[in-house]
């Protein structure tokens, strides 16, 4: 299915199968909330886009919007997420696991808005048809 997702062009057209393709919030513990579509979480104002790749995969494709904090580096570099903890944090990485492990850090901080890509298709998607190359 994804495969012809990648062949077709126009936002709607990816937005469709995205529904597809969900992102889960992840909680303490082993307890998750339901998973969002790709859509819903996109399409939410104020978003923050959280790649946390390496740098070197970062700087082979990203979504344009996101900002790159490695998960080693996370608990450091926190207060880039801003202030404001209810804010809407999308984590993406390449294959979903850093994504969760991420979105589980940053729930245990007070971040209740965070969600994480869960497979790789869905990270691919991010990047292939929204990304930025070099």
């Amino acid at each position: 299915m994804l495969s012809s997702i990648y062949r077709q062009t126009g936002v709607r057209t990816i937005f469709a199968a995205a529904r597809a393709c969900p992102v889960r919030a992840f909680a303490t513990g082993a307890q998750q909330r339901p998973a969002l579509p790709l859509e819903k979480a996109i399409a939410q104002p104020d978003l923050l886009v959280l790649d946390v790749t390496s740098e070197m995969e970062f700087s082979e494709g990203h979504h344009p919007e996101a900002i790159n904090i490695p998960t080693q580096l996370i608990g450091e570099r926190i207060e880039e997420l801003g202030a404001d903890k209810t804010r809407p944090i999308l984590v993406y990485c390449k294959k979903g696991v850093r994504a969760g492990m991420v979105t589980n850090a940053l729930m245990q901080n007070g971040f209740v808005n965070a969600f994480a890509t869960t497979d790789k298709s869905t990270a691919q998607m991010l990047t292939d048809k929204f990304g930025v190359k070099k």
